[in-house]
């Protein structure tokens, strides 16, 4: 971010300086001036109280350059101190309602605000709801809880990016925010998942065969061999193709959630329906396989994320 001086004066012309509608407390002893000249006409305690860095800046009693009504100014010195990131950041250092921060990119510079001036409320907070964004806007999250070098919510928000596909690095502006090492490492992390979810389908040892793997003459079942034909199984062709829909939506989307779309279970519970043998049970067997698959597809994921390095 750039950091130029802000302009008290406002504009050229000399035009009055905005006031904030919400903080302008006539029994102020301090004015804080957002970078885009908005004025904020607070309470110094109470800043201090939300903020060590407030309290270390009033506590030097060091003389403002500029005054407003004999108040001491506070000017913003960074371009993402807006008057709505000023405004926001207030809302946690007074008791009234918080901010509407609905998108990624409105919460991201508030976050960046709250860690300069270490307001732990605000930290608290919106932290969370930085890796709740991250299943709308995921790479975007990723980035941004990243360039804050928030280790929690990196690992979370990278888990999520395997929601979507991953972009072109060019058509990401948001990736100036973090490194290229960074940026490889998301790389690895989401190969290395991917890599590790389909292996889910090569190697059926996790499955607990005595559970679902169902034979059944009258449904095209097939023969697993295992093991050199150790151990040998029925399967039933509603569940092979249940497996077969469900690693190709994981391609698009490598997250649990895929495997329990409706759209891939629904073909499978058909196909038993038309099976005297299989239909009364095709149902209930398929949901609770499908929650199975769905939990170890997450808990890889986790695996992956929890050794993942990204600074």
């Amino acid at each position: 971010m750039s950091h130029h001086s802000p302009i008290f004066e406002t504009d050229k012309q000399h035009s009055a300086p905005t006031t904030s509608s919400v903080f302008n407390y006539p029994n102020a002893d301090v004015v804080v001036q957002s970078y885009d000249g908005v004025l904020f006409r607070v309470h110094k305690v109470i800043l201090s109280l939300a903020s060590p860095v407030f309290a270390d800046m009033f506590a030097l009693g060091k003389r403002s350059d500029v005054q407003i009504d004999t108040l001491p100014v506070v000017p913003a010195m960074e371009d993402f101190e807006t008057a709505p990131v000023v405004e926001a950041i207030l809302r946690f250092c007074y008791p009234v309602n918080g901010a509407k921060l609905e998108a990624v990119a409105d919460l991201y510079p508030v976050l960046k605000a709250a860690k300069k001036y270490m307001i732990e409320e605000a930290l608290k907070s919106l932290r969370p709801s930085l890796v709740e964004m991250s299943t709308r806007e995921p790479l975007q999250a990723f980035v941004y809880a990243a360039s804050l070098r928030f280790d929690v919510e990196t690992r979370a928000t990278a888990k999520n990016s395997l929601r979507v596909p991953l972009p072109s690095a060019a058509d990401e502006a948001e990736l100036d925010l973090i490194s290229g090492r960074t940026y490889q490492r998301l790389l690895k992390f989401r190969l290395q998942s991917i890599d590790r979810v389909h292996n889910l389908f090569r190697d059926d040892s996790w499955i607990d065969r005595r559970s679902f793997f169902q034979g059944c003459l009258d449904c095209c079942a097939q023969v697993v061999d295992q093991d050199g034909a150790k151990d040998v199984q029925w399967v039933a062709g509603w569940w092979r193709e249940y497996m077969r829909l469900a690693e190709l939506a994981l391609e698009k989307s490598v997250t649990g959630e895929a495997v329990l779309d409706q759209d891939i279970l629904l073909p499978p519970t058909l196909m038993a329906a038309s099976c005297g043998q299989c239909k009364n049970r095709a149902i209930t067997t398929l949901r609770r396989f499908s929650k199975v698959l769905a939990d170890q597809v997450d808990s890889v994921i986790y695996e992956e994320a929890a050794k993942a390095t990204f600074f």
